[in-house]
C-alpha cells in the first residue's frame, strides 16, 4: 500500500497491490473508527493495483481501507464490534 500525506491529511487514495490476499476476487470497504460505520466499495479481481479514494478527507477524516477475501464472506468491518455493543455474543 503507497500513500502520500500533505499538509492538510492524506493527498489522494491508498494505491493497493492485489494478490496480497488469497482468493480471485476482494471485497472492499471503507471502515470510520469513529462511528464504527462501513461503506461497501465493491468487489474486485485480486489482481493489478487500484487506487481507493476515501469519502472524505481532511481534518477528522479518518478511514481505513479494508480489503478481505471475498470466498470467505466476511462481513462488515466493525459489525462483531457493533453487536458486542448490543450485547449480542459475537461468536
Amino acid at each position: 500500500m503507497k500513500t502520500t500525506r500533505g499538509s492538510a491529511g492524506m493527498a489522494g487514495g491508498p494505491a493497493v497491490a492485489a494478490a496480497r490476499s488469497s482468493g480471485d476476487s476482494v471485497v472492499a470497504w471503507w471502515f470510520n473508527p469513529r462511528s464504527g460505520d462501513a461503506m461497501p466499495i465493491g468487489r474486485y479481481a485480486n489482481s493489478g493495483t487500484r487506487t481507493f479514494t476515501p469519502p472524505s478527507q481532511g481534518f477528522g477524516s479518518d478511514w481505513v481501507l479494508a480489503a478481505d477475501d471475498a470466498s470467505r464472506r466476511f462481513g462488515a468491518p466493525g459489525a462483531l464490534i457493533e453487536r458486542s455493543r448490543r450485547g449480542v455474543n459475537p461468536r
